[in-house]
């Protein structure tokens, strides 16, 4: 079990430019990793996300929704921790590509992780090198033929000390250059995203 604090904007249409250049200001620049996965299609809004990914059955299972924090005055998000399990998918399993209970989504992501140590937050090659702190990402993502664009929180480390790793270091990144809008509306789990395009 791998418990997280995640904060995650959906926002309508591709990636702006504007947003990539943001996220190389604050972040810098690494690679873009393009991939699909295929999560199940959610019965509920909240609560269960079932994906598989590079052979891999993932389940995110919400444990608390922590409230809705301002981070900047151009950015509010609803802060959810959430406890994570990944087995192995058999070789012979194979997805529909689309339909029945699994919505195929097609991403482009960017990933850069910060330390969080004695206070103060810093940039790292690698998650596993920080210890504890929190990643940032932006992505693009396309299903259902539609296409959006999404930046997240994920915080990482000691499960007592996991908001408090992420509120610090979003404070720290919307502090370093101006964000873009990211209402409180637009602030979804990738389930609540799904479920969306299913209405």
């Amino acid at each position: 079990m791998y418990p997280t604090a995640e904060v995650r904007w959906f926002l309508d249409g591709a990636l702006p430019e504007d947003v990539e250049r943001w996220f190389e200001g604050v972040a810098g620049s690494s690679p873009w990793e393009v991939r699909r996965d295929h999560y199940v299609r959610p019965a509920m809004v909240d609560g269960l996300g079932v994906k598989a990914r590079t052979g891999n059955m993932e389940v995110k299972r919400l444990a608390e929704v922590v409230g809705e924090d301002v981070f900047h005055e151009r950015v509010t998000g609803r802060i959810e921790r959430w406890r994570k399990w990944s087995f192995p998918l058999d070789r012979s399993a194979r997805l529909r590509n689309g339909g029945g209970d699994w919505v195929p989504v097609g991403k482009r992501r960017q990933k850069a992780s910060f330390a969080v140590r004695d206070g103060a937050v810093a940039p790292v090659p690698r998650m596993e090198q920080a210890g504890q702190g929190c990643s940032l990402e932006i992505a693009e993502v396309g299903a259902v033929g539609r296409t959006w664009w999404s930046i997240s929180f994920e915080a990482f480390g000691p499960e007592a000390a996991l908001v408090a790793l992420l509120r610090q270091t979003a404070g720290h990144v919307f502090a370093a250059a101006e964000p873009p809008a990211l209402p409180s509306e637009c602030s979804m789990s990738y389930p609540r995203w799904l479920h969306r395009l299913a209405g």
